[in-house]
């Protein structure tokens, strides 16, 4: 991989700065799990973008530092579908901003999930497995992942559980 030493210095730079705020130490670990922030198509003017809509409401009042630390290529999304995959989290899962924030940094893969399969494994939460909208969101930030449960095998699952006699599957 060929990559300019001005362009690392000014990744790095950012990453560590007062936006993103990782810690050097941190570094290395971020570019091991992202071959593609060394990438000569940088776009820092999205990178930015992105940092500005996690920081600002979007996301909750999270901490940058954890979201890039576990998924680095949170910086190379479109800010369009974070906003999106943001909103989801709000009106559709009831998340509060807090709550919402907390999610994102538990799980920030959440924010490249493809909305669709996002509903419908929400739908399928709501209405197959029957958890009550009052507790969805509890569900949901102790365990982020659900949200990207396979629906068939997640089904398959639930027939198991009644097929042997557990009535209130989502309780």
């Amino acid at each position: 991989m060929k990559f300019e030493v001005d362009n690392l210095v000014k990744l790095c730079v950012f990453l560590c700065g007062k936006g993103v705020g990782l810690k050097v130490g941190q570094l290395g670990g971020v570019f091991k799990k992202s071959k593609e922030l060394f990438g000569e198509h940088n776009n820092y003017e999205n990178m930015f973008k992105v940092v500005k809509t996690l920081k600002n409401g979007e996301g909750g009042g999270i901490n940058l530092g954890i979201v890039v630390a576990k998924f680095p290529n949170v910086l190379l999304l479109e800010v369009e579908r974070i906003k999106l995959v943001v909103d989801f989290l709000h009106e559709e899962c009831n998340l509060n901003p807090f709550i919402r924030g907390r999610v994102i940094e538990a799980y920030p893969t959440v924010l490249s999930c493809d909305l669709e399969n996002l509903r419908g494994t929400t739908t399928f939460f709501k209405d197959v497995v029957d958890i009550d909208s009052q507790d969805f969101p509890k569900i949901i930030r102790a365990f982020p992942h659900l949200l990207t449960t396979d629906i068939v095998q997640m089904n398959s699952v639930v027939e198991f559980l009644q097929g042997i006699g557990v009535v209130n599957v989502g309780r």
